[in-house]
């Protein structure tokens, strides 16, 4: 498969969604810091279970997405770096290892420096 990319277009789409998604990213980050804050000031078992068993049944989607933005922005970059080298072949795996990446956490497939 041959690709056709506009490499400046790419670069001005993943710095709006990497723009955009930090907030997102940040305030997911901040989430264990700001539960342990309200269990300690409702002083309430009932409360605290609460929170635990929610923030519990939500931790898979937190993770799903603070894995998926930045594999995507990755995969992204190590695809076109490639298109742009003439190399579809691999284009081709860095799209599949942006999906690997978003399963497992580990970027580093993507050989896009940190």
């Amino acid at each position: 498969m041959t690709y056709n990319v506009d490499p400046a277009g790419v670069k001005t789409v993943l710095t709006d969604v990497a723009t955009t998604s930090q907030p997102v990213m940040d305030a997911l980050g901040q989430i264990d810091g700001a539960v342990q804050s309200v269990a300690t000031a409702a002083q309430s078992e009932l409360v605290n279970g609460a929170l635990t068993r929610f923030f519990d049944a939500m931790s898979g989607h937190v993770t799903t997405i603070t894995r998926h933005v930045p594999a995507a922005i990755d995969g992204a970059v190590a695809a076109t770096n490639a298109v742009v080298h003439g190399d579809d072949d691999i284009a081709a795996t860095m799209e599949r290892n942006a999906g690997i990446a978003a399963a497992d956490g580990d970027l580093s497939i993507l050989g896009v420096d940190q």
